[in-house]
């Protein structure tokens, strides 16, 4: 299930999420939105720092990157005092007195007084934690750097894992090794063919069997010294050691049996199961014939196999919302339920010990329940930031306005405008140009179909009548972009006698806007790519038909002309590979982006296996 947030809301979120510790009380300030200008308000709803920023993150360390009147960020006090001057397409929170920042697409490192510490020339880096930080080389490889900037790994890495007890997973080509915070290798490259980390200072490994197409499945302490052998049999640790017990699967050729494996390599058989199992701290989910049965971690079985479903962030302060055949209540760890199922679904709202309902009417809405099941905030709720309550707030939409609500349910601040805005982001937009044929058409392949049909050409609509494929951008009007933003309506329009073919992503066709630079036209959008190859399909537009889109209208800081390109097939082929394509653009029209536009793609991860899209 999708939560929407238009994107500049999003925008907020994500610096949110990127700053989740505990500061100070003076600089707990929270970032807020009117009228397109970002401000912060403090956790009463005070407005400290009035909007006046193009775009703003969490503070940290006491202070806060923002997007200036120049289109480039620089940073702030809790004053709201400039101490860095705007001056990067982005800027990243401080970690550690270190933050990361951008000018073009080169990551820089800069101190707490702007300044630039050592030279880090890679073409990624990342924050420190615990004084070390990965980067990557222009060999797309990776490294280990300390905080003087000297490379404590070099840049020659496939992949570096995160530090667990001190130690990390590194991996060279095929081959793996275990390194401490120095960088020392405590187990050597070419002993084990694969490392996995399995908990208190144990690691799962496999060792090939000279001369044979075998391997030996091991547990081993950080020195590679051997606790258990698990011969030939294959196992995966399924949750690593916790006060000395781990959830470990074994396979056979006719079954998988799911054991506890304590430190001193007893096992504890809990089933034969090949279905779902989660660990939380001393408990165990175990999904028996679509039911779930809660167990500690002796094996002993708590409840009857009666929950469908659960929150899977676990248990928090010893509460999980768990879904019955009656509903949705809340469980303590033993299994008993402290709030009756009574709801549609309920979820963890971070550990405040609220709990956000869900109530379906015609449209689905969200509430707030306390730990003792008072019901604090009516279903009122359209959207709210998944990450839940973040420094004692929670940020959501109620009657389409930005929202912040405290754990006792009461407003403290709303956004009081919500006139429609252009689209102010210093990010590239990812492909929302969705379009398909005719209703009862079918496509080659391609998941996720368009309700965007192509329709009949009319004289009313007043398209020129010269017969070529043409894209038309209109100016400005009544059209809205994800009924957030000011929007313009795009054509692309077939006058000809024949039919055009379009390369599709699951209906996103390869189109895109572009602006005027001292470099020529350069995409300020993009098309995200797919691992799933049923995404990929064609759709036809055929003769004396055409497609409406809405695209934003946006702004920023640098002024220029923008234009859309579209992509369509110009000679088709058996295959991709002999296919030959050709652009056709808009008429050119007035803007202005922000330049993080040119370059800059926001992370984004794939919420389930039918959202295969990355970048």
């Amino acid at each position: 299930m999708r939560y929407y947030f238009p994107a500049i809301i999003l925008l907020l979120i994500h610096c949110m999420q990127g700053c989740q510790h505990t500061p100070a009380p003076e600089t707990i300030l929270f970032p807020f939105l009117e009228k397109n200008k970002t401000g912060y308000i403090n956790i009463s709803g005070q407005i400290i720092i009035p909007a006046q920023y193009d775009a703003g993150g969490y503070f940290s360390e006491g202070l806060a990157a923002v997007r200036m009147h120049n289109g480039y960020y620089g940073y702030i006090n809790t004053r709201g005092d400039t101490v860095i001057a705007p001056q990067y397409d982005y800027a990243g929170a401080f970690y550690e007195g270190i933050a990361v920042v951008y000018k073009g697409n080169q990551p820089l490192y800069i101190n707490a007084s702007g300044k630039i510490p050592f030279a880090a020339l890679f073409s990624a880096l990342s924050p420190f934690t615990d004084g070390l930080a990965q980067v990557k080389g222009f060999n797309e490889l990776t490294g280990l750097i300390d905080k003087q900037g000297k490379l404590v790994v070099d840049t020659v890495m496939s992949a570096i894992g995160i530090f667990e007890d001190g130690y990390a997973v590194i991996q060279q080509g095929d081959s793996t090794a275990l390194i401490d915070r120095t960088g020392r290798r405590v187990i050597p490259f070419n002993r084990y063919d694969a490392i996995t980390y399995a908990g208190e200072h144990c690691y799962y490994v496999s060792q090939p069997v000279p001369g044979t197409e075998n391997s030996i499945f091991m547990l081993t302490d950080t020195a590679g010294q051997v606790l258990k052998s698990f011969g030939n049999r294959g196992i995966r640790i399924d949750f690593p050691f916790q006060q000395g017990r781990a959830l470990m699967t074994k396979y056979t050729e006719n079954e998988d049996s799911l054991c506890i494996l304590m430190r001193n390599g007893r096992e504890i058989f809990l089933s034969n199961t090949s279905g779902t199992v989660e660990r939380y701290g001393n408990r165990i989910f175990l999904q028996e014939n679509n039911y779930y049965v809660l167990l500690d971690m002796t094996g002993r079985q708590l409840t009857p196999a009666h929950f469908q479903d659960f929150d899977h962030g676990g248990f928090i302060n010893g509460k999980i919302p768990a879904e019955t055949a009656d509903g949705w209540g809340v469980a303590d760890t033993s299994g008993r339920l402290v709030i009756p199922a009574r709801y549609e679904k309920l979820l963890h709202s971070g550990d405040s010990g609220v709990y956000i309902f869900f109530k379906s009417g015609a449209v689905q809405h969200f509430g707030l329940l306390s730990s003792q099941g008072k019901e604090l905030l009516p279903a009122v709720m359209s959207t709210f930031n998944r990450s839940g309550f973040v420094n004692g707030l929670l940020y959501c939409m109620i009657n389409n306005r930005q929202t912040y609500l405290n754990t006792q349910g009461q407003v403290v601040w709303q956004q009081k405008d919500t006139s429609l805005q252009p689209l102010n982001v210093d990010y590239m937009q990812r492909n929302y140009f969705s379009g398909w044929g005719y209703p009862s058409a079918s496509s080659v392949n391609g998941e996720g179909r368009s309700e965007n049909y192509s329709r009949k050409i009319t004289p009313a609509q007043g398209f020129p009548g010269a017969q070529v494929l043409q894209v038309i951008a209109a100016p400005p009007g009544k059209d809205t972009f994800n009924e957030t933003y000011t929007g313009r309506a795009v054509y692309v329009v077939n006058t000809t006698p024949r039919s055009f073919v379009f390369n599709a992503s699951d209906s996103k066709l390869y189109i895109k806007t572009q602006a005027l630079t001292s470099k020529g036209w350069e995409d300020i959008e993009y098309q995200p790519r797919s691992f799933c190859g049923n995404s990929y399909h064609q759709v036809p537009l055929d003769a004396g038909r055409y497609w409406q889109f809405t695209a934003p209208v946006y702004q920023g800081a640098v002024k220029t002309r923008l234009r859309i390109a579209v992509t369509y097939i110009s000679v088709p082929g058996t295959d991709t590979a002999e296919e030959k394509e050709a652009t056709v653009y808009s008429n050119e029209f007035e803007g202005s982006i922000n330049p993080g536009q040119l370059w800059r793609k926001e992370g984004y991860s794939p919420e389930n296996i039918m959202d295969p899209y990355y970048e």
